[in-house]
């Protein structure tokens, strides 16, 4: 499958002193509008502006030795995997490089303004432009140059991780003030497209880059801005949901960048979480202009009371800042649950055995899984995995690997028997047949292992989070064969949601506790999902008993449309009625 591979596990490197937390790794958890290393600010006086309008403004050229041009047009991306097309301000004539379609294997592609700029008097200024993008191993940059010979290269899209899609459009903003001063009246600029052959055997195929109203403007003054917010929940990694048992920790963080032309001083984060008594700060004495840098607050956990936990994070400083709106970063939500513990609760995807065409080819015996550290004693009971659709005669067996952390080889040390699926989305808490006890801090794989009739075209999906806000390098983990021989791999961006249940207080209202009807995930943001029960009517109350939202046999629920807040959900099943609690949150 084309763009959705699936790269050689590197969770597994020197972790060194693992029950020490050295395996400290950030992970991206939510981003704002503008998920690059580029920032969305507000604009003062346009200084010089082009749409497109006028091809003829622009030079198209490429690399020697690579192939393939930027477009000036009004038709969008047209490959086999082709993403939207750019819905600028301007409507009309875009700037388009549709790596996809032309797939080459080794793209260095240019688009340049054939006159100068002239920027003189202007003594801080920002690139401005639209844009539509999805990242696929290859990267993006934006020269300046006041000679034509020499270049500054400015990265942008940098945090983008490979399947990764812009919002459309996303306007971005490079302050490039730094490569003006030698001759502001002779400014020129380039967009960059760069797969070459050198990036690997998956370059020069990527999807599309897409550029409009692209502007230089003069710079704020005061502006800090949280450009992504991440967390490590017990200092290791990202989990949705996690034991009480491991219940110790969470590092909250925030990337701040200063977009305005002065430095600000006392740029502080702010988290906040005010149902659960969290309000902490972390800072810097000085954030120079241009710089960014990662805050970091670190949040006590309750392990004794399940919680939901909902911090929101923001930045303050001594200055006016110019853009509040953008001092606001996405809040963090994660779970805290008597026995659960769970990569992730989003279901956007799911995966078979013939999710990857000829690179692994269907086969009997494939693994799907999730990686989880225990920092604390404990005992897992089970395996949890959400199944989304079971056709044929096919079961799946849970299996639990404790994780060598010097080597990387990972040993089976539990395993359930042959489960077969109901076929409707449902939660299946598959028993071990004997539990496993850690008295050490491990790192332990659960999985899924698919026993099918291939000839027959049995098929099991397993529900994944294909958007994971995490790294799928630490968090997923499927066994595949690739090439005729069997190894471990993850899949680019995508976690299954396959997790484990641990022995504490297993009868303490466990989210998935029992086969009884499932509202997941809880917190929801858009989709929620009714599980263990097929067909339903489903009846939405705010807190003040008003009806807000009624569908009728349906298993897949759309909340995009309700405000953010908590309701009651009543679920009717031809076997009984039940009524759940939901948080919907933005």
């Amino acid at each position: 499958m084309k763009k959705f591979t699936f790269v050689l596990m590197s969770v597994l490197i020197a972790l060194g002193s693992y029950a020490q937390n050295a395996m400290s790794f950030k992970n991206v958890l939510t981003t704002k509008a503008s998920v690059s290393a580029v920032h969305t600010v507000q604009s003062k006086a346009v200084i010089w502006s082009d749409d497109f309008s006028t091809p003829a403004n622009w030079v198209i050229d490429h690399q020697a030795g690579t192939t393939g041009d930027w477009v000036i047009g009004t038709n969008g991306p047209s490959g086999n995997y082709a993403i939207p097309a750019i819905t600028s301000t301007s409507g009309g004539n875009f700037a388009l490089f549709d790596s996809d379609l032309i797939c080459s294997g080794n793209q260095i592609a240019n688009l340049t303004t054939a006159n100068p700029i002239n920027l003189t008097g202007h003594t801080a200024v920002m690139l401005q432009f639209e844009q539509m993008y999805r990242r696929y191993h290859d990267s993006t940059f934006v020269f300046v140059s006041t000679d034509g010979t020499n270049w500054t290269k400015f990265s942008v899209n940098a945090t983008y991780t490979n399947n990764q899609t812009s919002s459309n459009p996303n306007v971005v903003s490079v302050n490039i003030t730094s490569a003006i001063t030698a001759n502001p009246s002779n400014v020129k600029i380039r967009f960059q497209f760069y797969s070459p052959s050198s990036m690997g055997s998956n370059a020069g195929c990527g999807y599309a880059w897409m550029i409009d109203d692209v502007k230089i403007i003069d710079a704020l003054t005061n502006d800090v801005e949280i450009v992504k917010t991440f967390a490590d929940v017990i200092g290791t990694s990202y989990y949705k949901i996690i034991p009480l048992s491991q219940a110790t920790t969470c590092d909250v963080s925030a990337i701040v960048a200063n977009n305005g032309s002065a430095a600000q001083t006392n740029v502080t984060l702010h988290a906040e979480d005010a149902t659960n008594g969290i309000n902490g700060t972390a800072s810097f004495a000085t954030l120079a202009s241009g710089a960014q840098d990662t805050l970091t607050y670190t949040v006590t956990l309750d392990n004794v009371t399940p919680k939901t936990y909902g911090i929101k994070m923001s930045v303050t400083q001594n200055e006016t800042d110019e853009v509040p709106l953008n001092n606001v970063g996405d809040s963090i939500y994660f779970v805290t649950d008597p026995s659960l513990y769970l990569r992730t609760n989003s279901l956007t995807s799911y995966l078979t055995s013939y999710s990857f065409g000829t690179q692994a080819p269907a086969v009997t015996d494939m693994e799907f899984g999730a990686n989880y550290a225990f920092m604390n004693n404990d005992q897992v009971d089970s395996i949890i995995v959400l199944i989304y659709g079971a056709n044929g005669t096919g079961t799946v067996t849970g299996k639990l690997y404790n994780v060598d952390l010097t080597t990387g080889d990972r040993t089976v040390v539990a395993q359930t028997n042959p489960y077969t699926p109901t076929g409707i989305p449902e939660f299946a808490k598959i028993a071990l047949t004997t539990p496993y006890q850690i008295t050490t801090a491990s790192l332990l794989t659960a999985t899924v292992q698919l026993n099918l009739n291939i000839a027959a075209h049995d098929t099991i999906k397993i529900g994944a989070d294909g958007s994971f806000m995490g790294d799928a390098s630490q968090a997923g983990a499927a066994y595949l064969k690739v090439n005729n021989a069997w190894g471990w791999y993850y899949v680019t961006n995508t976690c299954p949601i396959v997790g484990v249940i641990t022995h504490h207080n297993t009868n303490a209202n466990s989210l998935f506790a029992s086969k009884n009807v499932v509202l997941y995930p809880n917190p929801v943001s858009e989709t929620l999902y009714v599980v263990n029960e097929k067909a339903v009517n489903v009846e939405i109350y705010n807190l003040n008993g008003q009806l807000v939202a009624k569908y009728n046999n349906q298993n897949v629920i759309n909340v995009a449309n309700l405000a953010q807040g908590t309701y009651m959900v009543k679920v009717v099943t031809n076997n009984n009625v039940t009524t759940q609690k939901i948080n919907i949150v933005r």
